[in-house]
C-alpha cells in the first residue's frame, strides 16, 4: 500500500483495506493503481483513449445526451491522438509489404 494511502486510512482511523465500504474499496483501487504505476507508456496513453472512447459512444447510445457537442469534440481528440500512435505502425506495415512485394 502506497504510504500515503495509509497515512489517510489511519488518520480517518481505518485500520486495513478490508474495512472499506464498496465505493470506497474501489476508490481505493483506483489510487493504488495510479500510485503503483510506473511512468506513462505509448500503451497506456492508447489505453486510457480507448477507454474513453468507448465511455463516450457509450453516452451517445442513450438519447438523453446533454453534451453532445462536447463529447463530439472529445471524441475527435481522442480519436486523433489514436490515429497518430496508430498510423506510424501502419506505415511501417505497409511500407515493408510494399518492399517485400518489389523483392518477390
Amino acid at each position: 500500500m502506497h504510504p500515503l494511502i495509509s497515512k489517510l486510512l489511519a488518520k480517518s482511523g481505518i485500520k486495513g483495506v478490508e474495512d472499506l465500504k464498496e465505493g470506497e474499496k474501489a476508490t481505493y483501487d483506483k489510487w493504488q493503481a495510479i500510485l503503483s504505476s510506473g511512468e506513462i507508456s505509448v500503451d497506456s496513453i492508447k489505453e486510457f483513449c480507448e477507454r474513453q472512447v468507448s465511455v463516450i459512444e457509450q453516452k451517445w447510445r442513450t438519447f438523453d445526451c446533454a453534451n453532445r457537442d462536447r463529447l463530439v469534440d472529445q471524441h475527435t481528440v481522442y480519436k486523433a491522438i489514436l490515429e497518430a500512435i496508430v498510423a506510424p505502425q501502419s506505415e511501417k506495415e505497409n511500407l515493408e509489404k510494399y518492399l517485400q512485394s518489389l523483392l518477390t
